[in-house]
């Protein structure tokens, strides 16, 4: 359940950084050149503001991918703990649901008594 919070979080993040980018985009309809100006030709402080911007929006990826990265790792080690003494669990739980005893626990997974007295009382099927 853990991932999927982290992976929702991922999302958002993603989303946000969309969301940022379009904001930042500036406007469908750009002024016309001026008439001096040739096509193509770039002044230097035009040229010095799309190097800064490029540079900025390198660095905001690689944060991102790091950040990205990171929240992967997080997720398979959430993964590997989930398929442990998780796994463990459900399929206890698993067993109690089919009229397993608390001593069938504690002898099919190891459980102690009291975790498999719990798993008995939360999970059987009343009737």
């Amino acid at each position: 359940m853990l991932w999927l919070s982290l992976l929702a979080v991922l999302v958002a993040l993603v989303s946000l950084v969309l969301a940022w980018l379009a904001w930042r985009r500036p406007p469908a309809v750009a002024d016309p050149p001026p008439p001096a100006a040739e096509a193509g030709e770039m002044d230097g402080k035009e040229l010095a503001a799309l190097r800064a911007s490029a540079l900025g929006m390198g660095r905001t990826l690689a944060r991102l991918e790091g950040e990205l990265r990171q929240l992967r790792e997080k997720l398979e080690r959430l993964e590997r703990m989930e398929s442990g003494d998780g796994g463990r669990y459900a399929q206890a739980i698993r067993m109690v649901a089919k009229g397993a005893s608390v001593d069938d626990l504690v002898e099919d997974f190891g459980l102690s008594r009291s975790e498999a007295q719990l798993l008995v009382t939360l999970h059987q099927n009343p009737g």
